[in-house]
């Protein structure tokens, strides 16, 4: 099995509710052996340097979310705290990704409604304010890791012209009438297709 994609979960220390809320979502994420999650509680002790920590998280991490309150948005906005530490490193990385392709491996999930930082507002984002729907946000997070869409596209497919496509088409006068108004759809309506 391949290296785990590296997770790091970003988030400010509203309440014990709030936390453990966070590390549920952290063990969901770890029991997985795709990935490796960096938080706080499993890798902060007093011996390490915080600032260092959250920096190399930031930078070295796969994905890095970013759990939305109102709380982390006012300390992201205003770059106070921890929360505003790692924002400073998240924005001038998340800008670069952007402009080198277009895509950004940091990204919200929202806690509470109208909490994404400023710098992430024009970024799509999981809504998890509702608790009713968490294994279905959930699964679409996990989709995020792996580069999913919320939807494939289809398969495309050739057409196969066959002769009695061809004979019908000549030799019946209502299709060349059709024929005249369209003279494409009716070798399409009776084509055969198959995966490409």
């Amino acid at each position: 099995m391949n290296n785990p994609k590296s997770i790091f979960i970003s988030y400010s220390w509203d309440s014990d509710e709030h936390r453990l809320w966070v590390k549920q979502l952290a063990d969901l994420i770890e029991e997985n052996p795709e990935y490796h999650v960096i938080w706080d509680g499993y890798d902060l002790d007093n011996l390490i340097d915080k600032n260092l920590y959250m920096e190399k998280s930031v930078i070295d991490a796969d994905y890095m979310v970013i759990v939305a309150t109102k709380k982390y948005q006012e300390k992201s906005n205003a770059r106070t705290g921890g929360d505003g530490i790692e924002t400073s490193i998240a924005d001038s990385q998340y800008w670069e990704q952007m402009q080198n392709g277009g895509k950004s491996k940091i990204f919200s999930i929202l806690r509470e409604k109208d909490a994404i930082p400023t710098y992430l507002k024009n970024q799509l984002h999981i809504n998890f304010t509702d608790e009713s729907n968490f294994e279905i946000k959930f699964n679409d997070l996990l989709n995020v890791f792996k580069d999913n869409t919320l939807f494939k596209r289809p398969a495309k497919k050739k057409i196969i012209l066959t002769m009695s496509i061809i004979s019908v088409y000549t030799a019946n006068a209502q299709y060349h009438q059709k024929a005249e108004q369209n003279p494409f759809s009716l070798v399409y309506d009776g084509a055969i297709t198959e995966n490409v």
